[in-house]
């Protein structure tokens, strides 16, 4: 996804680009280094109405900044507490090679012709996402999880994932994910 973002200055006039029609951001790189900006609310929204739900954590931005283009991943939003305006956003800059750990979600498969369904029971979703270590060119959007074959009583672990050797997951192998209850 496409998005541009302008310098700001740090710390101030933050209800006045508010005003304005943009939200304060903040770009952080792997060294630590952030750089105060602002982005368009009303292009940052309707990038969000395009996103599976769960899922902004492995969005990739094509940011332009100036003269600059680079990748960046949303890593907080801040929301007001009683509006749920988004109030604030921290991205992360990368590049294609670099190492980055995300909470990748988990997507079902095949719950409208679950075996353990048919049987009775209920589809008991346990992690909705999966802390994953990977490079950035090969950081999967959501990891899939069948569920046609699981059994009343049955379940699916970390251990069923599909991944790639260059992939580490930080959670336990034998960890629940799905479970088929009664």
């Amino acid at each position: 996804m496409d998005i541009s973002l302008e310098e700001r200055e740090a710390g101030k006039g933050i209800k006045r680009i508010r005003r304005e029609g943009f939200l304060p951001a903040v770009v952080y790189d792997k060294s630590g280094k952030s750089v105060a900006v602002k982005v368009s609310k009303r292009e940052f929204e309707a990038h969000l109405r395009e996103i599976e739900e769960g899922s902004l954590a492995t969005v990739r931005f094509n940011v332009t900044f100036g003269k600059e283009k680079f990748i960046a991943f949303v890593k907080d939003v801040c929301y007001h507490r009683t509006s749920y305006e988004i109030q604030h956003i921290d991205f992360m800059r990368v590049a294609e090679t670099d190492r980055v750990t995300i909470h990748v979600p988990v997507a079902i498969k095949g719950e409208d012709r679950c075996v353990g369904i048919s049987q009775g029971g209920k589809l008991k979703k346990v992690k909705r996402s999966v802390k994953t270590s990977c490079i950035v060119k090969e950081l999967p959007s959501h990891f899939v999880v069948d569920v046609t074959e699981v059994a009343l009583g049955g379940q699916k672990r970390v251990s069923d994932l599909e991944t790639t050797p260059a992939m580490q997951l930080k959670i336990h192998e034998k960890q629940v994910l799905v479970s088929v209850t009664k």
